[in-house]
């Protein structure tokens, strides 16, 4: 399980457990992790979970996101990387230390990275069925079927997959009141799941749905008006 450690002027303001498939950071109060700080963009960044793998994304935000100082778009994280939303640094751990426990390591990540690197890696068998249904996830796609799309097939071939009005969504719908994103398709080792987002109108095989749900062969989905159907052969 990991954690975030939010600081601000090297000062712990607050913990948090990241356990959900998409935890969602920014200054907005809708967000799992809020940092009030104008700097912060409204909706910043987020990390999916995808089975012991964490993976964070900036959202577009103004000021971007650093991880171990390095400005990024997407990178996996690995337990100890620090990660900097303009003034606030967020550390993301394994375990829940004591603030004293967790600064008696005070290697920097690249030592800690060396360490890692050399020792003996032990392969967990445990994990190669979950590795091998990863890989066949990789060929699910959507098809839309109706609307000026109707017809068009997007291969769902990243970890994280929107679809809404704005201009960096992967499949971008219309509408008045259409939110910047009114759904989005996570992948994990399992498959694929269809989480929709606030004011998202997103149906399920004809049922409005309001949380995840794990997505099938076949399955119909329809957001916003637009319908499209689920392929993972």
């Amino acid at each position: 399980m990991g954690y975030l450690n939010i600081y601000f002027n090297d000062e712990l303001k607050s913990k948090h457990e990241v356990k959900s498939l998409i935890t969602r950071i920014g200054r907005n109060q809708d967000n799992d992790v809020v940092i009030d700080n104008t700097g912060v963009s409204g909706n910043h960044a987020e990390i999916i979970k995808n089975g012991d793998k964490y993976t964070i994304h900036d959202l577009r935000s103004k000021n971007g996101v650093y991880v171990n100082g390095e400005r990024i778009s997407e990178a996996e994280l690995s337990y100890g990387d620090e990660i900097s939303i303009f003034k606030h640094k967020l550390r993301f751990i394994a375990v829940d230390l004591p603030v004293s426990v967790e600064k008696t390591d005070s290697r920097t990540s690249n030592e800690k990275s060396n360490s890692t690197q050399s020792a003996t890696v032990e392969v967990d068998v445990s994990r190669l069925e979950s590795l091998i249904k990863d890989k066949e996830a990789s060929n699910a796609s959507l098809e839309a079927a109706s609307g000026a799309m109707a017809g068009r097939t997007f291969r769902l071939s990243k970890t994280r997959f929107a679809i809404g009005k704005s201009s960096d969504c992967d499949i971008q719908i219309g509408g008045w009141f259409a939110p910047k994103v009114a759904a989005k398709i996570v992948r994990q080792s399992d498959g694929y799941y269809l989480v929709p987002e606030k004011r998202g109108k997103t149906r399920h095989n004809g049922s409005t749905v309001k949380a995840r749900v794990k997505l099938k062969h076949g399955d119909d989905i329809e957001i916003r008006g637009t319908k499209f159907r689920f392929f993972n052969r």
